[in-house]
């Protein structure tokens, strides 16, 4: 099982959709195939069967009316008054009694043998009288015969079989012929009178016809068979409808034949009744067939349209994985192939913008990285120049001068922190005091500078440089630009939950909303805004970087965010 799972999942998936569509629809399919074939031999049996019972039924009523209309000749012939006198009269004159049969029994004779041509024989048993040709015989002919009991010991008449024919008797009523024991016989061909078995259909199947006593009157030919497996003397035992007898099933149907007191009993296989099935099964495998043509189109065509848009799919994954990444994968589909497809095209747009940022990010890093080597350009030279003019103004008594150059000295040193671009925050804080006292030099002093720094932040490094830009925008275009009242620069720093809050303000004018939008996206003249901000995220992350906040005429406030970073720590934890 599991193998042929396997080399199921390995299949193409145009070959899973064909293998699982087939499979969904034959099942059902062969389910509905098969079932209409079962109800429809059931329904032919049930049709055959109704049939064959309206057909026995028409073939009863019929042969009933028949007995009916000879037992009426019967009838008509023991109550003929013409008759009586002639088998009540004792003559002892044959001439005279020649004369009556002649007159009046030959001639009625003869015209029910003409009109009615089964009727074979017609004869008067008498006893006592003469013998006048077929018409008048002596009783004692036919005494031991069984009608002739049968006929004697009834007021009705009696009916009975031979091989070649059916026999009507019936005794004349006594009172009428003197007690004159007088029998009505007439002998019918059977071939004619059950001629309507042999023009209908029955007669290719089992006949029987038994009467009140179940004795088997009469019995066709395929009843009559000796090597049939049912015999006539055990179907006139059979129950109405289906029975089993000697492993074969048989459809039994019995109605009776009132007027004799008769049962007529046709009895066939069931696998004879029923229709040949080879035309049932050959049309509903032809229906089948057509089906599973219609399906099988049905099917090429749905999974050439949904393979498709897959195969399309394919063949841009392929090329993106192969390296053209520029490949342009769009569908207009709206189903979920279509939304995978454009996923999938979003996707290649969005890697293709994160590979041109980060390759601007590179350049940017480059530059800076150009930027901090050029200002690393021969610095003990500069901190020699600066320590002879700090000792000339000192041997000269210009302290001023002496103060400017030891803090321009300490402000080099920390900013170029040895070509390193990672610098303790305590060290960032000197720097910015030493950028501050000449700013404060060179305006004679006319701001003031206010310094709030949590003492738990110099656990802590950063990006050198990071605040003399800030610094250096908050005068240029904050307190320098105030008109009134003195100017103050606040520089605080606080650790606020997962990240360290440096904040630069001012009381100057503040910056015009149109300005502070610009101040992050375009590059200002020199080591500006934009060039820090980019630094921390390249360094940090996107989540951090400078926030401006400034309301005109009150000043403004920019934050420097960063996470809590110790390089010693981080290099000892990797």
């Amino acid at each position: 099982m599991n193998r042929w799972l396997n080399a199921f999942k390995n299949l193409p998936f145009r070959q899973k959709l064909i293998l699982s569509y087939l499979i969904v629809i034959l099942v059902p399919l062969l389910t509905l195939g098969l079932y209409s074939f079962n109800q429809s031999k059931l329904f032919l049996r049930k049709q055959a069967e109704q049939g064959l019972r309206e057909t026995v039924g028409t073939m009863a009523e019929r042969l009933n009316a028949k007995l009916e209309w000879y037992d009426g000749i019967v009838q008509s012939v023991v109550s003929n008054t013409g008759f009586h006198k002639i088998f009540s009269n004792q003559y002892t004159d044959l001439t005279v009694m020649s004369e009556d049969v002649r007159n009046v029994l030959e001639p009625n004779f003869n015209t029910v043998l003409y009109l009615n041509k089964e009727i074979e024989q017609m004869t008067v048993y008498s006893q006592g009288m003469p013998e006048f040709g077929n018409y008048m015989r002596n009783m004692e002919q036919v005494r031991s015969e069984g009608w002739f009991g049968d006929a004697t010991a009834s007021n009705h008449t009696a009916w009975s079989f031979t091989p070649q024919a059916i026999l009507a008797a019936r005794a004349f009523p006594a009172m009428y012929v003197n007690k004159n024991t007088a029998v009505l016989y007439i002998k019918l061909d059977k071939r004619q009178v059950l001629d309507e078995i042999g023009k209908s259909n029955l007669d290719q199947y089992g006949i029987v016809i038994s009467d009140d006593r179940k004795s088997v009157l009469y019995a066709n030919r395929n009843a009559a068979d000796e090597e049939g497996p049912l015999r006539p003397e055990e179907a006139v035992k059979l129950t109405d409808g289906i029975v089993k007898v000697h492993d074969v099933s048989y459809i039994v149907v019995r109605k009776p034949i009132p007027f004799p007191g008769w049962t007529l009993y046709c009895y066939v296989p069931i696998d004879r009744l029923a229709a040949d099935p080879g035309s049932i099964v050959r049309a509903t495998f032809v229906v089948i067939l057509i089906c599973l043509a219609i399906v099988l189109a049905l099917v090429w065509i749905f999974s050439h349209t949904m393979i498709k848009p897959i195969r399309h799919l394919n063949r841009k994954m392929t090329q993106a994985g192969e390296g053209d990444l520029t490949v342009v994968v769009h569908s207009s589909a709206k189903d979920e192939i279509g939304q995978l497809t454009n996923l999938f095209g979003q996707m290649l747009n969005r890697i293709n913008e994160l590979i041109r940022e980060m390759y601007q990010n590179k350049i940017i890093q480059k530059e800076a990285e150009l930027k901090a080597l050029q200002s690393q350009i021969n610095p003990h030279f500069l901190y020699n120049t600066l320590s002879i003019i700090y000792w000339k103004a000192v041997q000269l008594g210009a302290d001023d001068i002496g103060r400017i150059a030891t803090s321009l000295s300490r402000f080099y040193r920390t900013a170029l922190n040895k070509g390193s671009n990672v610098i303790p925050i305590r060290n960032e804080i000197d720097n910015i005091r030493s950028y501050l006292n000449i700013q404060l030099i060179m305006h004679d002093h006319n701001f003031d500078v206010v310094y709030s720094i949590d003492e738990r932040l110099y656990e802590y490094d950063m990006l050198n440089l990071m605040l003399q830009p800030i610094v250096e925008n908050a005068i240029d275009h904050g307190i320098d630009l105030k008109t009134d009242g003195r100017g103050i620069l606040t520089i605080s720093g606080t650790l606020d939950g997962d990240q360290v809050v440096i904040v630069i303000e001012d009381n100057g004018p503040g910056i015009e909303p149109e300005l502070k939008e610009r101040l992050l996206s375009n590059h200002s003249t020199g080591y500006g805004l934009k060039n820090v901000h980019e630094r921390i995220r390249l360094f940090f992350g996107e989540r951090y970087g400078i926030t401006i906040q400034s309301e005109p005429g009150i000043g403004t406030r920019m934050s420097i965010l960063f996470p809590p970073y110790n390089r010693q720590r981080t290099t000892d934890a990797m």
